[in-house]
């Protein structure tokens, strides 16, 4: 099999998910997005993802984006929508486990505590990478998950102790 990379996408890496998502087959894009499903729709959606400050992570094939998680956060920054999406013939264990795993990683990282999981329905595959990520599954459609509120490390000044 050819090496796959995982990348969380800058800015600048819309234009790969942009002509990702033009790559996939009209029904997934039909169950995937919620706008039209045409260049059009796909413009627009690929706007609202600049516009709401969404995560993007793919999976790379020989430097062409064929599967990605977009995390979409809510108002509150604290809940989000995750939407993944994979290229006919890309849609492998292997690569759904990397992007989940990565999503979970990024999810800690900007302190979500719940994600809405849509497009992806191997439930027996995400809580394996759940468990391993100390993640709580809550299965439906879509498929919620709970992550823990991070603790903050203490700063390296901070004393256990205090004087009177």
């Amino acid at each position: 099999m050819t090496s796959i990379e995982i990348r969380v996408l800058g800015p600048t890496g819309i234009e790969d998910h942009h002509a990702h998502l033009l790559r996939l087959d009209p029904a997934t894009r039909d169950l995937r997005l919620t706008t039209g499903t045409d260049e059009r729709g796909i413009d627009g959606h690929c706007l609202r993802l600049i516009g709401s400050q969404a995560v993007l992570i793919g999976a790379y094939c020989e430097g062409i984006l064929r599967a990605g998680l977009e995390i979409i956060p809510d108002r509150t920054a604290r809940e989000a929508e995750a939407i993944f999406t994979a290229e006919t013939g890309f849609c492998t264990g292997a690569i759904a486990r990397m992007l989940i795993a990565r999503m979970f990683d990024e999810a800690r990282r900007y302190r979500l505590t719940r994600v809405a999981l849509r497009g992806f329905d191997d439930l027996d595959l995400i809580n394996r990478i759940a468990e391993a990520h100390v993640v709580d599954v809550t299965p439906g459609s879509p498929t919620r998950l709970s992550f823990a509120p991070a603790i903050a490390a203490p700063s390296a000044g901070a004393l256990s102790h205090s004087y009177a």
